[in-house]
């Protein structure tokens, strides 16, 4: 109940942020390589909601990740807070090549070869630069991202450490790592031994009528459009992704515990689960076609699955992060394995994208030594496993919030709107996360 108010508040903040903050725009290079490259309009949030006029006034720069940016910081959360404390100006800068900030026409392979976490960083350190304040000596520029973007303030500070002052990463991965499989581990051990048991009953049912009638029981789960194979990965991340997230409210474990109680068929319950929770909830746009490598395939920018497309391209080309099956304690199909995702980065762009070299990114920017950064982790967050999670210095602070059986500490706890009965250890671990950050600070 808690969490549901808790978003209710944040979506009625959702919709009063549009209407106050107007969209605005700052021409970026397509390619900071090349100083005759055309430019393009990448889309930012200004909040001054909590601004002390003054040459001195802190930057805040809340870093959208892979999807169109839909939450402007600096209104009803964290950073709000930390904005309100330290007179800042909140800015939320769009990721190239999502929403409505494109570099090119189409995401062509060859257009996407402008994607890359070198073009990310310098497009967030122009932005950086153009928005600082004008006192050589004051510099002042915090930024903040969730996620892959908490990586992307990581890698910006490590590479400009005399441009920004102040990080905070909000689960984020450090590291490349070609293959994953603590991803389905973490989220099975999460999840508990009783909802990842039932799971796994639903699932060998799934396997039976796979092999016997595939089309009749993607047909079921309204997944036609997937290969058996694909449809197996949707399963796994349907189940997975809300136990990740700390989301107990569309967490599969309540739908599997009630089917448990009164002796439901297993796979009738997983069916009306991911038709009926998992769909609505996560997919609500495009339903399970951002599942299907044949759709993803498609270059036009307009489509609903072009955010797939492009966060898919990062992690071809760069990252890796293949979520592997870990072995027979998790959930995931023996299927879904590097062969899987290697078929699908080069079905998608092209022969030969894969496996990317992630010792060479690794070397260049991988955990780095980076100081005035506070890393935060919540306990239910497999990210961690590719994060920062000790403290190494004392300006380089780490900390793994646990939460509470209602409340549990998933992907990104923190960077939501806070609700009002939040577990202790979650107030105590921001309270001193707000207080280090003053003191970077001033």
């Amino acid at each position: 109940m808690a969490r549901a108010f808790s978003l209710v508040l944040f979506a009625v903040a959702l919709l009063q942020g549009w209407c106050a903050y107007p969209p605005l725009y700052y021409t970026q290079p397509k390619d900071h390589t090349d100083t005759n490259s055309t430019t393009f309009s990448q889309l930012y949030y200004e909040v001054k909601d909590h601004y002390i006029p003054n040459n001195h006034c802190p930057i805040f720069i809340y870093l959208g990740g892979p999807e169109p940016l839909q939450h402007i910081s600096g209104v009803t959360d964290l950073v709000a807070d930390l904005a309100r404390q330290n007179g800042a100006i909140v800015y939320s800068l769009e990721h190239r090549y999502f929403g409505q900030s494109q570099p090119t026409a189409d995401l062509s392979v060859a257009n996407l070869h402008f994607l890359t976490v070198d073009q990310v960083i310098e497009d967030i350190a122009s932005f950086a630069r153009t928005h600082m304040s004008p006192d050589p000596g004051f510099h002042n520029v915090t930024l903040f991202g969730e996620g892959y973007a908490g990586g992307l303030a990581v890698w910006t500070k490590h590479k400009y450490p005399e441009l920004i002052s102040v990080v905070y990463s909000s689960g984020a991965p450090v590291v490349a790592s070609l293959l994953f499989p603590q991803y389905d581990l973490h989220t099975t051990t999460a999840m508990g031994p009783a909802c990842a048991q039932s799971l796994r009953v639903a699932f060998d049912g799934v396997y039976t009528e796979l092999k016997t009638n595939p089309t009749f029981i993607k047909n079921l789960f309204g997944a036609s459009v997937l290969t058996d194979t694909e449809f197996l990965w949707m399963l796994s991340e349907a189940v997975t992704i809300p136990v990740m997230n700390g989301d107990t409210m569309h967490s599969p474990c309540g739908t599997m515990a009630t089917a448990v109680l009164h002796r439901y068929e297993l796979m009738e319950a997983l069916k009306y689960y991911v038709v009926k929770v998992f769909y609505p909830t996560y997919l609500s746009d495009v339903g399970p076609v951002v599942y299907s490598s044949k759709m993803v395939a498609r270059v036009q920018k307009s489509l609903d699955t072009a955010p797939m497309r492009s966060w898919l391209w990062l992690k071809c080309s760069e990252l890796g992060y293949a979520q592997v099956n870990p072995g027979p304690t998790g959930l995931r199909s023996s299927m879904i394995d590097e062969q899987f995702f290697a078929e699908q980065c080069e079905t998608v762009f092209q022969k030969g994208i894969w496996p990317p070299n992630v010792k060479a990114f690794n070397t260049k920017y991988g955990d780095p030594d980076v100081d005035h950064t506070f890393y935060m982790y919540g306990a239910a967050d497999p990210w961690q496993w590719l994060g920062h999670t000790m403290t190494t210095g004392p300006t380089a602070l780490a900390h793994v919030a646990i939460g509470n059986a209602t409340l549990p500490a998933g992907h990104g706890f923190d960077m939501k709107p806070f609700p009002h009965d939040a577990p202790v250890d979650w107030q105590n671990a921001l309270w001193f996360a707000s207080q280090e950050i003053f003191t970077w600070l001033h």
